[in-house]
């Protein structure tokens, strides 16, 4: 495995550890703020931590508070186990708990990584501040923190877990205060980013050093607090965070050397994190639509700015499962799957399709990149087809039964027979069309219509004569 590849490697593994660390606090911060009985939630609690740990499948936790732990039947840990203490005004009350029940390889302590050991601390902060809780109420009759507060609790954990993340959000929420107007997010934004600088008409702005004023986050969320309400700032984040996980699509779209089999990795992994796509922010949306439909079909900039409206990520993750391609393949989709993707997303989106476009269906469709036709060519060495265009056009007539039979007895590449082997066995023991889609037919104002060959197949026979007569056709 390369360098590259194996930094690549490293950093998907440690985004995704990092979303299980996010997952676990979420879940934990859910528990402690239900109603119920302190056993119950502390055992919940108890429950919710392993997920968040390397290996979750063997991981066991408990809590222990006062001497009693939590769940009740909670065994005797495994050395070695990773400890944190649950402190109230300093002082130790218990501790929480969690081991695995197998042996695992070394890593920064034991078998543990070092950000989960700041993960068991902030978990273990968390159980403190609902014992706090606890007895403020019973002491006082009402609650020791202010209500809607879950904002405060992400901003305090990615503080603790991952400040740089946190200095981005944070500069993010500055610039949603100033679009919506805030005067304070505006008077830090200068003060930040030196004077107003005029963007004179034809003159070259001159570089300066900035004020080194850090960028604070307690000051910006305050502002924020006093501008805008709980439930837009958690959604605010959310939204921010759901961004920042999904940077990895956005960056393979726009890398020019991304081969399709890296496109279609980076949507698994959208696919895996289950993001959802409407709380991500329009722009986002946007950007990650635009690039997929440039990737896969077009740049005809008609086609995209239909498309963008009505096509979603899902849909490109779908279209991926019946795509059959070389290796490293950087082709396209031609102008009838373009259009008969286009069209039933269309016809998906449109109220009419609950009534007279209910029975609408589309045909089940494979689809072979644009250049399978050049691994084709270059597995059989016919790379000397490629100036017969530009022949004169009777040798080309003279030539072509010729080059027909030279077609038919060469081979597929060994990755697109299994691939079609594969289709054939989705589709099963049913009449086929095999159909051109060229990237030059069935385009916007170009619809070269009856120019290539459709070809029916009745797919009788053995699967071995079945398969072979695909390949011919």
């Amino acid at each position: 495995m390369s360098d590259a590849r194996r930094s690549g490697s490293d950093a998907v593994a440690a985004l995704q550890e990092r979303a299980k660390e996010l997952n676990c606090i979420y879940s934990v911060d859910e528990i402690l703020a239900r109603p119920g009985d302190t056993a119950t939630l502390l055992a919940a609690v108890a429950a919710a931590i392993p997920p968040g740990w390397q290996y979750p499948e063997i991981c066991s936790a408990w809590v222990r508070i006062d001497g009693t732990l939590y769940p009740a039947n909670a065994g005797t840990a495994v050395e070695p186990c990773m400890r944190e203490p649950v402190r109230l005004r300093g002082a130790a009350v218990g501790e929480l708990c969690v081991y695995y029940r197998e042996a695992r390889p070394e890593r920064d302590e034991g078998p543990y990584l070092k950000e989960e050991r700041r993960l068991l601390h902030t978990l273990a902060e968390r159980v403190a501040d609902f014992l706090l809780k606890q007895q403020a109420e019973r002491g006082a009759g009402e609650s020791a923190f202010p209500t809607g507060s879950e904002w405060r609790l992400i901003v305090q954990f990615l503080e603790k877990m991952d400040a740089q993340l946190l200095e981005r959000i944070t500069r993010k929420m500055l610039t949603h205060l100033r679009w919506r107007g805030v005067a304070s997010a505006e008077v830090l934004a200068a003060e930040l980013d030196g004077a107003t600088r005029a963007l004179d008409e034809n003159r070259p702005i001159g570089t300066r050093a900035l004020p080194e004023v850090p960028l604070s986050a307690a000051q910006v969320f305050r502002i924020a607090a006093d501008a805008l309400d709980d439930e837009e700032i958690v959604r605010c984040i959310q939204s921010w965070i759901s961004q920042e996980k999904i940077a990895f699509l956005s960056h393979a779209l726009e890398d020019q050397g991304s081969s399709l089999g890296d496109i279609i990795g980076a949507l698994e992994r959208f696919q895996a994190l289950a993001i959802d796509e409407d709380e991500l922010p329009h722009s986002t949306r946007a950007t990650l639509r635009v690039g997929l439909l440039r990737r896969f079909f077009t740049d005809d900039i008609d086609f995209i700015n239909t498309a963008k409206e009505v096509v979603r990520v899902d849909d490109f993750h779908e279209l991926t499962r019946t795509l059959l391609y070389p290796q490293g393949s950087h082709g396209k989709l031609g102008g009838k799957s373009a259009g008969l993707f286009l069209a039933e997303r269309i016809v998906s989106a449109s109220v009419q399709k609950q009534g007279v476009l209910q029975g609408l269906r589309v045909p089940r469709t494979w689809y072979i990149a644009s250049d399978a036709l050049l691994a084709f060519l270059r597995h059989n060495n016919l790379e000397g087809i490629y100036d017969q265009k530009y022949t004169d056009i009777r040798q080309v007539r003279q030539q072509y039964p010729h080059v027909v039979q030279v077609f038919r007895q060469a081979l597929f590449p060994p990755e697109l027979e299994k691939g079609l082997a594969t289709a054939l066995d989705d589709l099963g023991a049913q009449p086929l069309i095999v159909r051109s889609s060229s990237l030059l037919e069935d385009r916007t104002g170009a619809s070269f219509s009856g120019k290539y060959k459709s070809l029916f197949l009745a797919n009788v026979g053995s699967r071995q004569e079945r398969l072979a007569a695909l390949e011919d056709a």
